[in-house]
C-alpha cells in the first residue's frame, strides 16, 4: 500500500478527509463542481436541507452525491454488488449516507436480477432485457442473472421514515416498485423510456390510487422541465401516451402529491399536457409555473 492510500484509509470518515476531498474537487475538477451546482439548483425545491431522500436504483451515486450536497439524509438502494461497493467506497465518510444493498419491488423476498455489463441498464424486468436487445445501441449488452434480496418502499419507510423525495430509476421495473408503496409521499420521480412507454402509464394508474398529485417531466439529463405549468393526471397520461413514444431519449416524470411541499410554491391550476416535437427546446429549472 502506498503512502497516499495509507493516509486515505486512516483519514477516511473524518471531517478532515471530507474537507480535503471537497477542496480537491473544487481545485482540480471545476467542471464537475459546476455540474453539481446545476443539479443542486434543479432538485433544491423538492429536497429541503435535513430532509430524507430515497435513491432507488442508485447505481454509482450520480444523484446520491447531489442529494447529500443539498444536506439531505440519503438512503441509497442498490442491489448490484459491484455498484453497492462503489457507493460505499465513495460515500461512507458521510454520516448522512445509508446504503441498502437490495432491490425494491412489490413484496419482500428474493428475485432474479439481470446484471448487464453496461451497468446502467441492469434490471429486474425480463421484458426490459428483451426490449433492449431490439435497440441497436443496446443490443450488444450481455446479461447475467443473479439472485438478490428485495425490499419495498413501505418497508423502507417503516425503517427510515417518510422521505421528502424518492428517485426511482430501475430500468423498466418502476411499476413493481410503486406496487410496494401504499401511501403518498411528498414527491417522487420515475423514469420513462420511449422504446417501452407502457410502464409509465401503469405507474400513473398506481399513483392515482394514492391521492391527488401534480406532474412534470424532464428529458434525459437536461435538468429542465418540459411543461410551464404542472399537469394533472389527465394531462400527464396524455403526455405519456402520445409524447413518450416520440421522445428522442429517456426521461423522468416528477410527481408532487397534494398538499404539495412548502418548498414547491405556486403550482397554480393544472394545465393540459404540452406535446412537443422530439428535440424541441425545453424550459430550464425545476419551475412550477403559475
Amino acid at each position: 500500500m502506498g503512502i497516499a492510500s495509507l493516509f486515505k484509509r486512516l483519514l477516511r470518515g473524518t471531517p478532515v478527509y471530507a474537507a480535503a476531498r471537497t477542496l480537491h474537487r473544487r481545485l482540480f475538477q471545476p467542471e464537475r463542481m459546476r455540474e453539481l451546482e446545476r443539479k443542486k439548483a434543479f432538485y433544491r425545491p423538492l429536497i429541503p436541507r435535513g430532509s430524507l431522500v430515497f435513491d432507488v436504483g442508485a447505481n454509482r451515486g450520480n444523484r446520491t452525491e447531489v442529494f447529500l450536497a443539498l444536506g439531505a439524509l440519503v438512503v441509497a438502494v442498490e442491489p448490484v454488488p459491484a455498484l453497492a461497493e462503489a457507493l460505499d467506497d465513495w460515500f461512507d465518510d458521510n454520516r448522512r449516507f445509508t446504503l441498502v444493498q437490495k432491490a425494491v419491488g412489490a413484496a419482500e423476498g428474493q428475485a432474479t436480477m439481470f446484471v448487464a455489463d453496461l451497468d446502467i441498464i441492469s434490471t429486474m424486468a425480463p421484458e426490459w432485457v428483451e426490449a433492449c436487445k431490439r435497440q441497436p445501441h443496446l443490443s450488444h449488452a450481455q446479461w447475467t442473472p443473479r439472485t438478490v434480496e428485495v425490499t419495498t418502499l413501505d418497508r423502507l419507510i417503516a425503517q427510515y421514515g417518510v422521505p421528502s423525495f424518492a428517485k426511482i430509476d430501475v430500468e423498466g421495473f418502476e411499476v413493481e416498485v410503486l406496487k410496494g408503496l401504499s401511501r403518498p409521499i411528498p414527491a417522487l420521480s420515475f423514469e420513462y423510456t420511449p422504446f417501452r412507454p407502457e410502464p409509465a402509464l401503469e405507474c400513473l394508474r398506481l399513483l392515482r390510487r394514492l391521492g391527488e398529485a401534480r406532474f412534470n417531466t424532464s428529458s434525459g439529463e437536461s435538468l429542465a422541465l418540459a411543461h410551464e405549468h404542472w399537469l394533472d393526471y389527465d394531462g400527464i397520461e396524455r403526455f405519456c401516451r402520445e409524447q413518450v413514444p416520440r421522445e428522442p431519449e429517456f426521461g423522468d416524470v416528477y410527481v408532487v402529491f397534494e398538499p404539495r411541499p412548502a418548498t414547491v410554491p405556486g403550482m397554480g391550476p393544472a394545465a393540459p399536457a404540452r406535446v412537443v416535437a422530439p428535440g424541441a427546446e425545453m424550459d430550464s429549472g425545476l419551475r412550477t409555473g403559475g
